[in-house]
């Protein structure tokens, strides 16, 4: 990442892109959560869950992403719990 013999690698955050397979029951219904707007506090909290297990599968998450990981898997689960 060189130009003009300047280090360019630093100037510019890190870049990810997260695919989702929108055939996935999951995603499915996400989206239908996200079309009816009811729900967007379970909608942000599942979201991010999801990506932080993408991230997980490439690599180790930062000790604060861990903690809210780790938060929220707890939330899910006193959520699934209470069902």
């Amino acid at each position: 990442h060189m130009f003009g013999g300047m280090d360019m690698k630093g100037m510019f955050p890190n870049e990810e892109t997260l695919i989702l397979n929108t055939s996935n029951s999951l995603i499915k219904t996400l989206i239908d959560m996200a079309d009816k707007g009811d729900k967007t506090d379970d909608l942000n909290l599942i979201s991010a869950h999801i990506y932080d297990l993408a991230m997980m599968s490439h690599k180790p998450l930062a000790p604060e992403a861990m903690t809210g990981f780790i938060d929220r898997s707890n939330k899910i689960l006193g959520m699934l719990a209470a069902r």
